[in-house]
């Protein structure tokens, strides 16, 4: 696990393969993002404040095309009011490109709607949970963060390639796995 606390270090966490290194280029790129994604946000929310506050001060439109303006923009600024906290908690790398996913999604209007952050109950978003080592669906990395506000706290790695030394020295030597160990579960000398 990488964590910003303090100053940065770079801890091996059991679960990754001890292959996975990470740079300091890394996490000053995803902390880049990271803030991105928050003025992506910032700006957004303030054009939807702007139309509410627009609709709620025009005398002009009809009474109630103004009441549905309102309330649309009403709970979009409550939607993207609460999509800061949290906003983006993982990246997978799938088919060679990096799907950010976090509470909402976020595109780049300059660029044909291109996604910069996938709502996590989008389907592109799936294989960032059901995603295995065994069923890899094309990511081979899964990337979990930990923010608070803008600030990137931690991050740690699901490596999902099935060439990583991890996975297989688990299927060379399975018996050294903790389910091997466990299973099947002893019984008591009798039963009731």
């Amino acid at each position: 696990m990488v964590d910003f606390a303090g100053e940065w270090r770079d801890e091996a966490d059991p679960s990754i393969s001890q292959g996975a290194s990470v740079t300091a280029g890394e996490l000053s790129a995803e902390q880049q993002r990271i803030a991105f994604l928050h003025d992506r946000l910032a700006v957004e929310r303030a054009a939807a404040q702007a139309g509410l506050d627009a609709a709620l001060t025009d005398g002009h439109e009809q009474r109630w095309h103004r009441e549905v303006a309102v309330r649309r923009l009403s709970e979009q600024v409550s939607r993207l009011k609460l999509a800061d906290e949290n906003l983006c908690f993982g990246r997978i790398d799938v088919d060679g490109d990096r799907v950010y996913v976090g509470r909402i999604g976020l595109f780049d209007t300059d660029h044909d709607y291109e996604p910069l952050l996938t709502d996590w109950r989008a389907p592109a978003a799936r294989p960032f949970y059901t995603a295995t080592a065994a069923n890899p669906e094309g990511v081979t990395l899964r990337r979990h963060f930990r923010t608070r506000g803008r600030r990137l706290e931690s991050f740690h790695d699901d490596e999902l390639q099935l060439t990583s030394k991890a996975l297989l020295d688990a299927l060379a030597h399975p018996a050294r796995t903790p389910c091997a160990t466990s299973w099947p579960p002893s019984r008591p000398s009798r039963t009731r």
